[in-house]
């Protein structure tokens, strides 16, 4: 495994040393649209289609960009752009609600003063959702975090909101400055009333000792905080049977596109947002996530990842899309990917060491043309992949030349 980028190692020791880092007002107050930036700019560097896609309502693409440009000293300054900024309009997050939960279940185990190898105990599996036979109920959080990125694993999902809690999980993204973010559902799981419940669970350390314990919760039911998320033209059940009109989505999972892009962006520049919306993880903690964040599975040897399953792009789409080769060298991405119910999406943060190239990227772009949800029948590899590829590449190729 390759280290973190050598800019960001020296950002770590900046801020360590109390280097300071220019204040950013929360995104969600933010207006994206800054005076001079012309979106033509980027989107000249996409191909024709690409572009017809840009213009397509029913491919409700959303675009967030924040570029980052360090003084003399290192100090960062970040500057946001948004296209078709739609933050009430729903779409289905998939897997990028990992991303809190992930940081969440980080900063509970903090809190007991446990660290990346202390482990999630379940006593139970979880009711509902995604969970193997043969999957242990306990597991360090470090490997817990390793599945989340590098290969999108489902099961620490529900064994962070096993551990969590829906009522605590909102009462934290609510203080964070999140509170329209919905994660209600386990993966895997539609039922509305088994989620509100989680069982018994224990945060240990390396050594089996207990360092804290949460018995069983109900938690208040929620849903989507903009009214019902109709959708659709029908939606097939597990046994293929389409019930025609429009879905209700309302008790699933959301997030604002402009919440998992600050999540990110919180977490990578802790500095470059108010106090209160910094998450609580140590800094001693901070390069060991990005690593994970940044991993590729081929680099993994705890779960080893094997190819031609597991390629480089397998939780990484911008850039690469749905190519089989391995990433360019120097190129880097870290953060989380989704895909769902016709939904592909990725917020991250960009790095490319060839041309000194740094920004962070968020997205989404609906596949779902015959308008039919649960069926699988998405365009993602013929018209979604390609696309979020073709916007990363074009997004770099901008930053590049913004450098010279």
């Amino acid at each position: 495994m390759t280290s973190v980028d050598s800019k960001r190692r020296w950002m770590c020791a900046a801020l360590a040393a109390g280097g300071a880092m220019s204040a950013m007002p929360s995104l969600a107050k933010l207006n994206f649209a800054r005076e001079g930036f012309s979106w033509d700019s980027i989107f000249e560097h996409l191909g024709r289609e690409q572009r017809s896609l840009l213009l397509d309502p029913s491919r409700e693409i959303q675009i967030l960009y924040s570029q980052i440009t360090r003084d003399v000293e290192g100090r960062v300054k970040l500057h946001h752009h948004a296209f078709h900024h739609a933050p009430k309009r729903w779409f289905f997050p998939a897997s990028t609600i990992k991303l809190p939960l992930a940081l969440l279940a980080c900063e509970e185990v903090a809190r007991v003063d446990g660290n990346l190898e202390s482990a999630i105990l379940l006593r139970q599996a979880p009711e509902t959702g995604i969970w193997d036979e043969s999957e242990p109920l306990s597991e360090s959080l470090r490997r817990s975090l390793r599945r989340t990125f590098t290969v999108s694993d489902n099961i620490p999902y529900n064994r962070f909101y096993e551990l969590l809690g829906a009522d605590k999980i909102h009462a934290r993204l609510k203080a964070l400055g999140y509170p329209n973010t919905r994660a209600i559902s386990r993966l895997g799981s539609r039922d509305v009333n088994a989620n509100l419940k989680t069982g018994s669970a224990q945060i240990i350390d390396a050594d089996g000792k207990p360092l804290a314990g949460f018995g069983p919760r109900i938690a208040k039911k929620r849903s989507f905080p903009f009214g019902r998320a109709l959708k659709g033209d029908g939606f097939a059940g597990d046994d293929g049977v389409v019930v025609a009109g429009p879905h209700d989505f309302s008790f699933g999972n959301f997030m604002p596109l402009a919440d998992l892009h600050q999540m990110l962006l919180a977490f990578v520049f802790p500095e470059a947002v108010h106090e209160s919306q910094r998450w609580k993880i140590p800094f001693a903690w901070r390069e060991d996530i990005l690593r994970e964040m940044g991993r590729y599975p081929r680099e993994s040897d705890d779960p080893v990842y094997t190819s031609p399953e597991y390629y480089d792009a397998y939780a990484k789409y911008f850039v690469l899309g749905g190519s089989m080769a391995n990433a360019p060298e120097g190129y880097r991405a870290y953060g989380k990917i989704g895909e769902a119910y016709g939904y592909l999406s990725d917020s991250s943060y960009l790095v490319d060491k060839s041309t000194d190239s740094e920004c962070f990227l968020s997205a989404v772009i609906h596949c779902n043309p015959d308008g039919i949800y649960n069926d699988d029948k998405y365009d993602y590899e013929e018209t979604g992949l390609p696309f979020l590829a073709a916007l990363g590449k074009s997004v770099l190729a901008f930053e590049s030349s913004r450098n010279k």
